[in-house]
């Protein structure tokens, strides 16, 4: 895993896959996410930055659409359960 701590990133493409990251700037960054690895964000700043998901990560959100608009009730509820779970993971 690269580990940045109190790096800057300025008009960059940063991939947070297998990064760790702490006390970093990111300003007028593209900013990837893949889905490849696991990814640590701590206390940075980001300005004006563009988020991108690609790969499996994309491939993920065009899943959960799927599932939400063309299954029905079970569909939309298997999503909603999903991003609850997110929402309350730290509760």
């Amino acid at each position: 895993m690269a580990i940045f701590k109190s790096s800057t990133f300025i008009g960059q493409t940063v991939r947070l896959d297998h990064g760790s990251y702490e006390d970093c700037i990111f300003k007028n960054c593209v900013i990837e996410y893949g889905g490849q690895g696991p990814i640590s964000l701590i206390d940075c700043t980001f300005d004006n930055c563009h988020w991108q998901l690609v790969g499996a990560a994309i491939n993920t959100v065009i899943f959960l659409k799927t599932m939400y608009e063309n299954m029905g009730d079970f569909g939309k509820s298997m999503v909603d359960q999903t991003f609850n779970s997110i929402k309350n993971a730290s509760k």
